[in-house]
């Protein structure tokens, strides 16, 4: 059963403000320790517990803070439970001490471990009066940007500016999240495995973020005929053996052909967690409950790692973050559109936004106007779902029969100034907190009694460091004065914007947030694609709920570097018809098919898509690369074995029949007016042109050598905007 708090929580938190402001005061832990050492609690604490005050007199300063600062807030006799002599020798209770170590340096702004304690607290009593404590003088309203949907010269332009800016981005990738609704295991160890390894669409979720970035890259080669080489820092976290997971992960795939130093991983922290009447979660007896704070620390460890320093070096003045669970973000226009609008406005901090389902565990992109004596405030920023109720925010439609909500949804797809963000960390180190007390945790009272009850950790949201960059005007603004914030957010259609992967599908129940959710929505991007870019017949769409019980009518999927943009991809695949069933992949981007019939299976895979490798496994963008060109071809087989295939969204599909055609090096493959009947594995050689013909009805191949490529894609910008494809032949 859970211990009574011995005096009331406003009696705490009014105790421990003092403390914390004291700590606040001073950076000498040698002067918070005097602080303690003044506290009666602490006095008379260590008179009763010789060996625990003895064992601190041997420890350096801050291992005797981090204890002192436990007995301070009250925790001890559940923390120090059982912690006699042979305990305070063990190596239980050096980890136990190496744990408030990290708590006390992880959240030293804020006052450490008490100050920890302290917030927490606070924020439970505000999740108790609900509703109580709204400001009055703060309003919210949707907030305007650009529709990157619509086809419109300001669109295409923000695109163009996007890539044009690509040279002086970097990209951040928080990938500590711990997935536990995933319930992912090693299938030999049965080991948990992080967020991170989920296998989707072929490949881990953190090789797709990967692959769209150097899409983007070789776009920008393709165009402009120069190599990038754009920085990755990546936050981790000991969860799970998240870090170590996500090295095996950089190892095993080489790094995906960047050099090791343009890789910067730093650790998140892990947060105590705490119960709902205020009192810290023992797995067992020195053995803290932690849990990943929320990705609002990627700021201040991005600064107090030298990260920002580090890209400062590189000539990098702006980034983008990406969550890792989100695997259609990179979907045509979005990314790029986004980076423009920030990187030519000047923007210091902006949000890929669309619309938000109605009572979606989904943050809302608002537009805030504070009223204050120096006039109104105004930025964009975020609001959680846990706190609509505190801000007074009602989850209500859009209309009164859309299922969209009247404001947009937050899909942790961010664009950031890095200087201005390094400042802005200087007084808001930890934005947007927040404590969500929806799930229940390990209790072990001061008696050691086992209960579970309602718990939490303090969580920080990364977009909400938004705040910092509000914009202070006289009178109340209107909306042609909105583009000068220094806020922005840019509009998407949903399906191309979010659809995540956070947690495992239970036949019968909702499959929002689940992986088959997102294939599906995934499918039915590329269903789009096909029909309005590549001029293609294919079968109708179908529901959600039909495609669970019945599978997808078809299956697309392709390398971003065939595109990424929509627009180009349709330049390169056009004209032609799936059958109900179809299944196309194309690991390829020198790519020309025009008036495709596809009954079956077709997947075509480029060993080398973008370019070369050299001896150290490093990419390198160049038209030395696979190609294959497909001219009024018929393809007829009895493609994937569905129902030894499930689940559709890993795509490990066993099949009947398939064409498959493998291009080695710089091999190409050539057909035209030919029909590919049955099954058939076509491996082209490196430096080798193939061509498939018939004659007399029967299918041959003819090969030569070549020492270069014979043709390849020339992109060039156009007055209007557009990304214009030729076809050069060598």
């Amino acid at each position: 059963m859970a211990v009574t708090p011995r005096i009331p929580l406003s009696e705490r938190i009014q105790k421990l403000s003092q403390t914390v402001k004291e700590f606040l005061e001073t950076t000498s832990p040698f002067e918070k320790i005097e602080i303690l050492n003044n506290l009666s609690e602490v006095q008379e604490y260590l008179k009763g517990h010789s060996a625990l005050s003895d064992a601190i007199e041997g420890l350096p300063t801050e291992g005797e803070l981090a204890l002192k600062s436990i007995i301070a807030i009250g925790e001890e006799p559940i923390l120090f439970q059982g912690l006699d002599e042979q305990a305070l020798a063990s190596p239980e209770f050096n980890l136990f001490l190496g744990q408030l170590l990290d708590v006390e340096k992880s959240y030293d702004t804020i006052g450490g471990i008490i100050g920890y304690h302290l917030t927490v607290l606070k924020l439970i009593i505000e999740n108790n009066e609900a509703g109580c404590q709204m400001d009055h003088a703060v309003r919210y309203s949707k907030p305007e940007g650009l529709n990157l949907a619509e086809d419109s010269a300001e669109m295409r332009q923000a695109v163009i500016d996007g890539l044009v800016n690509l040279p002086q981005l970097a990209t951040f990738y928080p990938v500590g999240g711990a997935g536990d609704r995933l319930m992912l295991k090693d299938e030999e160890t049965d080991e948990m495995l992080p967020a991170a390894r989920l296998q989707f669409a072929g490949r881990t979720l953190l090789e797709t973020n990967f692959r769209d970035l150097q899409g983007r890259e070789y776009l920008y080669y393709k165009v402009f005929g120069k190599q990038l080489l754009t920085p990755v820092a990546m936050m981790t976290s000991h969860e799970k053996n998240n870090h170590a997971h996500i090295v095996s992960i950089c190892e095993h795939k080489r790094w995906f052909g960047r050099p090791q130093h343009s890789f910067f991983l730093f650790i998140q922290p892990l947060a105590p967690v705490i119960t709902k009447e205020g009192h810290w979660s023992l797995k067992a007896p020195l053995h803290l409950n932690l849990k990943p704070g929320g990705h609002g620390v990627i700021w201040k460890l991005a600064h107090d790692a030298g990260v920002f320093e580090w890209l400062k070096t590189l000539n990098r003045s702006k980034g983008i973050v990406r969550q890792i669970n989100n695997p259609i973000a990179g979907t045509d226009n979005g990314i790029l559109g986004l980076i423009g609008v920030g990187c030519q406005t000047g923007k210091s901090f902006g949000f890929a936004s669309c619309d938000r389902l109605i009572h979606a565990a989904e943050g809302m992109d608002v537009l805030v106007e504070r009223k204050q004596e120096s006039g109104y405030e105004y930025c964009i920023s975020n609001i959680e779902y846990t706190e609509f109720t505190k801000k007074g925010l009602e989850d209500v439609p859009e209309s009164s029969d859309s299922p969209y909500s009247a404001f947009p949804a937050n899909t942790n797809l961010l664009f950031f100034d890095i200087a201005a963000v390094n400042e802005a960390v200087k007084h808001n180190p930890l934005p947007g907190m927040v404590l969500n007390l929806k799930n229940k945790a390990i209790f072990l009272d001061r008696d050691g009694t086992r209960s579970e009850i309602e718990a939490g950790r303090l969580e920080t949201t990364m977009q909400n460091i938004a705040d910092s960059f509000a914009d202070v005007f006289t009178e109340p603004i209107h909306h042609e004065t909105y583009q000068k914030l220094r806020t922005f957010l840019t509009y998407n259609q949903r399906s191309k914007t979010i659809s995540v992967t956070k947690r495992v599908y239970t036949p019968g129940k909702p499959a929002h947030e689940t992986p088959e959710n997102s294939f599906y929505d995934y499918q039915t991007n590329n269903r789009v694609l096909l029909t309005d870019h590549c001029g293609f017949q294919v079968p109708a769409q179908i529901s959600l709920d039909a495609y669970l019980k019945d599978g997808p009518p078809l299956i697309f999927l392709f390398h971003p570097a065939l595109g990424p943009l929509w627009s180009i991809i349709g330049q390169k695949v056009h004209g032609g018809r799936l059958a109900p069933k179809a299944e196309m992949q194309l690991e390829i981007a020198e790519l020309d098919v025009k008036n495709l019939d596809l009954d079956g299976s077709l997947y075509i895979r480029a060993q080398a898509v973008m370019g070369e490798k050299n001896t150290q496994e490093l990419l390198r963008y160049s038209e030395m690369c696979g190609k294959c060109e497909l001219i009024n071809v018929t393809i007829k087989n009895k493609g994937i074995d569905w129902e030894r295939s499930l689940p559709y969204w890993k795509t490990q599909y066993t099949y009947h029949e398939a064409l498959k055609i493998v291009l080695k090096g710089t091999g190409e493959f050539y057909a035209e007016n030919v029909t590919f009947n049955g099954n058939h594995l076509i491996q082209v050689p490196d430096g080798v042109r193939m061509t498939a013909f018939e004659e007399n009805g029967v299918l041959q191949f003819k090969s030569e050598k070549i020492t270069k490529p014979t043709w390849f894609w020339k992109y060039a910008i156009t007055d209007d905007k557009r990304i214009q494809l030729t076809k050069v032949k060598v």
